[in-house]
């Protein structure tokens, strides 16, 4: 674990030998505020399950950055996105992905437009492909390292 993996506490129910604050895990801190074990927010795990369709960014071999819609499916219990995609084993996207696993993935929509109000989820991190024997089986399967939206509410 590194040093951003923990965050200070005050509570007298974590007080360590040191005084009043103690380093507990960041995790622990999450589900005292509402977030899933992984760090995403329950309210965010509810808006992208009514979600099909996002936009995947990859960086490209020669500097690039190439940006598609996908068709994804988020997995709450390992925090996760699943992306899938017709022939996505021969898309430059999952080629993109097996040189180099950074990837920015955004989910949006519109919730109302008068008023306006946009509503969407931005994460940030590292991608795996998932090879199959069928390429066109094959996915992306997304881990995050930072979630950000806007709009999404409890």
């Amino acid at each position: 674990m590194s040093r951003h993996d923990f965050k200070f506490s005050r509570t007298s129910e974590n007080a360590g030998a040191y005084g009043e604050f103690k380093f507990v895990p960041l995790r622990w801190v999450q589900r005292q505020l509402g977030r899933g074990h992984g760090g995403i927010y329950y309210c965010q795990i509810k808006y992208l399950k009514g979600q099909r369709l996002g936009r995947l960014a990859t960086l490209r071999p020669d500097g690039t950055l190439q940006n598609n819609p996908v068709v994804f499916t988020f997995v709450a219990e390992t925090d996760t996105f699943e992306i899938g995609d017709l022939n996505m084993g021969d898309s430059q996207k999952y080629k993109n992905v097996v040189a180099n696993g950074q990837v920015a993935f955004v989910v949006d929509d519109l919730d109302s437009v008068e008023p306006w109000k946009p509503r969407m989820i931005e994460v940030r991190g590292t991608a795996a492909s998932v090879p199959n024997e069928d390429s066109r089986k094959s996915t992306i399967l997304i881990h995050p390292n930072r979630v950000i939206s806007y709009g999404i509410e409890e």
